[in-house]
């Protein structure tokens, strides 16, 4: 991860829902994270102040490479970590977890993930299950952390009907959890009505940015962007023109933004940035790898 710096200005770009400028910085919400450690505490702030706020059905989406299950740099110990943080977090409620219901069950889709993180996991409030089975839900269990499910292995004609099942049991710990708040982190099982549905407490989404300086260069120049949500602040966009470290704030949105508009929120930043204010003739925005 890059170092954070504080954001330079404010803007606010379509389709806004506030009309007066923050006027604070730096702020914890809008400081892309340099260390994976920096990631968990946002994640953590963001998480318990959802629940606060009285949501139950949280999403949480941290798009480092590292906690990326289909990657090739997915380190699943940094991931169980990251969970196990904001699980703690958690079972400081003592509001949702009363003496009948103490645990903050990590519910995993491989039996494989379970059994390494109950190996390393050395709290007894937070129990480890696989998605689907018969301990995957108790009567003692105050809340659920669905932990990167997805489909792994199998042969490559039975992934829609893995898929399918896996989509199933997620669907079932959000619909039978009732008033217990339900977490899930870094889904990866195509898309779903369920989880789609889920209030997005955190999100962290690093960019790789190609952009052309002018209609006379031959190569693509490199730089950096990010996309980062803390819940209860609006989705923020950072860039970095070298990806040096030094970001700076482009610009926010009320919602998730479409392709179309980030990339449209990345080149004005560049322009303003890099180029103060001369035209980028070409920007393509993509999942940093």
């Amino acid at each position: 991860m890059s170092r954070s710096a504080a954001p330079s200005s404010y803007r606010v770009f379509d389709p806004p829902t506030a009309t007066i400028e923050p006027v604070e910085a730096p702020r914890w919400f809008v400081a892309v994270p340099r260390s994976l450690q920096e990631a968990s505490e946002q994640a953590t702030r963001s998480v318990t102040g959802a629940l606060r706020a009285g949501e139950r059905r949280l999403l949480v989406e941290a798009s480092l490479a590292e906690f990326e299950p289909t990657g090739t740099r997915f380190r699943f110990l940094e991931l169980l970590a990251f969970t196990q943080q904001i699980g703690l977090a958690m079972l400081e409620r003592t509001d949702l977890f009363p003496p009948a219901r103490p645990h903050a069950k990590l519910l995993f889709s491989a039996m494989s993930d379970a059994t390494l993180a109950g190996g390393c996991i050395q709290y007894n409030n937070l129990p480890v299950a696989t998605l689907g089975s018969q301990s995957a839900m108790s009567a003692r269990d105050g809340a659920f952390i669905v932990v990167a499910p997805r489909v792994s292995g199998g042969p490559p004609q039975k992934q829609a009907e893995m898929q399918r099942r896996l989509e199933l049991a997620v669907c079932d710990v959000l619909s039978s959890a009732g008033s217990r708040p339900v977490v899930v982190v870094n889904p990866r099982f195509g898309a779903s009505a369920a989880v789609d549905a889920c209030q997005t407490a955190y999100l962290v989404r690093p960019l790789s940015v190609s952009f052309l300086q002018d209609n006379l260069a031959h190569e693509m120049s490199k730089g950096s962007a990010c996309l980062l949500r803390c819940y209860p602040h609006m989705w923020s966009v950072m860039v970095d023109w070298a990806s040096s470290g030094d970001w700076s704030y482009s610009g926010r949105f009320s919602s998730c933004p479409a392709p179309a508009q980030l990339e449209e929120i990345v080149r004005t930043g560049l322009m303003r940035e890099r180029f103060k204010g001369q035209p980028v003739t070409e920007v393509a925005v993509e999942p940093e790898q």
